[in-house]
C-alpha cells in the first residue's frame, strides 16, 4: 500500500512519507551533489508558502531567517569597516610621524 493510499483511508502515519521523502533526498543528492540541499530547502519553503494553513508559520520562519542573514551582514560590515578605518589611522599617524622626522631634518640640516 503506498503512502498516497495510506492517507486516503485516513491512516496519518508519517514513516512511508518520510520513507518516500529520503528516497527522492537520497536519489538527487547522489545525482547531482550538495547543490540538492539547496533546491531540497528551496521546494520545501515554496511548498509551505503555498498551502494557507502553513504559510503564516513558514512566513514567519523566513522572516526571521532573513532579519538574522542581514544582522550578521550588517555586524561584520560594521567590524570591517572599524578595522580597516582603524588600520588607514595608524598608517596616516606614522605618515604624519615620519614626515614630522623628515621636516625636523631638513630644518636642522639647512642651519
Amino acid at each position: 500500500m503506498a503512502w498516497t493510499d495510506k492517507v486516503r483511508s485516513w491512516d496519518y502515519d508519517l514513516t512511508p512519507v518520510y520513507g518516500w521523502f529520503a528516497d527522492i533526498v537520497e536519489f538527487h543528492v547522489q545525482r547531482t551533489g550538495w547543490p540538492a540541499y539547496i533546491g531540497i530547502a528551496a521546494v520545501i519553503i515554496v511548498a509551505g508558502l503555498v498551502f494557507k494553513p502553513t504559510r503564516p508559520i513558514f512566513t514567519f520562519l523566513l522572516t526571521n531567517v532573513i532579519n538574522s542573514l542581514f544582522s550578521y551582514a550588517q555586524i561584520v560590515g560594521s567590524l570591517l569597516t572599524v578595522h580597516v578605518l582603524g588600520g588607514l589611522w595608524k598608517l596616516m599617524l606614522s605618515f604624519f610621524h615620519r614626515a614630522r622626522h623628515w621636516v625636523k631634518e631638513s630644518i636642522t640640516k639647512r642651519g
